[in-house]
């Protein structure tokens, strides 16, 4: 199940789940209000008045690999990267601390093999 599917189950019906707490219930519903769901994509709506796609975890590896090494044809950094996939209108709420994890690392990794495979 996405991170999202919260989101999405409460702009389309508006219930809330019965077991969470007043704080989390007002929590989530200061949050959700930047959100606009247009079926099956849910979208995040920014300060800069920018719509961001949200993409699921399964999705996110695949996103940080074509904004590190495809988009341009070139590797950027982390910093570089995540703003490329800002740029891109993609969203993620762990966007950050996946740049600086082992999933980047694994990316990268597996490309620089690829390259220097195919510079043989």
């Amino acid at each position: 199940m996405p991170w999202f599917a919260n989101h999405i189950n409460f702009l389309s019906s508006g219930d809330l789940p019965a077991h969470w707490s007043t704080q989390d219930k007002r929590k989530f519903l200061n949050k959700v209000k930047n959100f606009y769901c247009d079926d099956p994509y849910l979208f995040k709506y920014c300060p800069d008045k920018i719509f961001q796609r949200c993409i699921p975890e399964n999705e996110v590896s695949n996103v940080i690999k074509f904004c590190h090494s495809e988009a341009c044809g070139d590797h950027f950094s982390s910093k570089e990267t995540t703003t490329k996939i800002l740029q891109s209108e993609f969203y993620c709420p762990t966007m950050f601390k996946d740049m600086c994890s082992a999933k980047l690392v694994k990316i990268v990794k597996s490309q620089d093999l690829f390259q220097n495979i195919r510079n043989l």
